[in-house]
């Protein structure tokens, strides 16, 4: 983990910290709450509507 910058390092340890999981959803059963949260990330940092992808091209990936 020493070729990462500090600040990775960093955010991967407050993430072990807090017992954070990574949960891969090839069903798409949690795409609606990631979903709000990726809306309210995207509006609370008032991100271009560039970064706003559609529920449709979320679901696509999900397809592919």
């Amino acid at each position: 983990m020493n070729n990462y910058k500090a600040k990775v390092r960093k955010n991967v340890n407050k993430a072990k910290r807090y017992n954070l999981r990574v949960l891969f959803d090839r069903a798409g059963d949690y795409l609606e709450d990631f979903i709000k949260i990726y809306y309210e990330t995207m509006t609370s940092t008032e991100a271009s509507n560039y970064f706003f992808i559609s529920k449709e091209k979320f679901q696509n990936l999900l397809n592919t």
